[in-house]
């Protein structure tokens, strides 16, 4: 391999490294289409133990409502989803 040749070679690594950066520090963050955060519990809601699953489902909401009133969560919106498991193990 010529000395030119080894030249060229580096001069074509440092251009794709110099590229390579700028474009990852010029490109704009993917937004998510959707702004809620997406949260599921499962809690048992019915059956035995249904007042243990209401109570933490009560303090769940409780904490989201005032997650989502400050907007602490830079700014996106959480939204609970709940799985009634009935108090069943599987």
């Amino acid at each position: 391999m010529t000395k030119t040749t080894k030249i060229i070679i580096g001069i074509i690594i440092v251009v794709s490294i110099i590229g390579g950066i700028w474009y990852g520090a010029t490109r704009e963050p993917k937004l998510e289409e959707e702004e809620v955060i997406k949260i599921g519990a499962m809690l048992v809601l019915s059956g035995e133990g249904a007042a243990w699953g209401q109570a933490s489902q009560r303090g769940i909401e409780l904490a989201v409502n005032e997650a989502n009133e400050n907007s602490s969560v830079n700014g996106r919106r959480i939204e609970m989803i709940y799985e009634d498991t009935q108090g069943s193990a599987s």
